[in-house]
């Protein structure tokens, strides 16, 4: 077996940039939802503006 087929691909955008913290900062103090939040700062997933 050739260990090629076992390669994972790396998962790249793992953390916020500090851009996006401060616009979830924001957004957070405006009293939006963690839902529209993930959706306005660009896809993330509303557990990870949760945490």
């Amino acid at each position: 077996m050739s260990q090629l087929n076992f390669i994972t691909v790396s998962r790249k955008g793992k953390h916020l940039t500090y851009e996006e913290r401060i616009k979830l900062e924001v957004l957070y103090k405006s009293g939006l939802s963690s839902s529209s939040i993930a959706e306005q700062i660009g896809g993330r997933s509303e557990r990870t503006i949760r945490r």
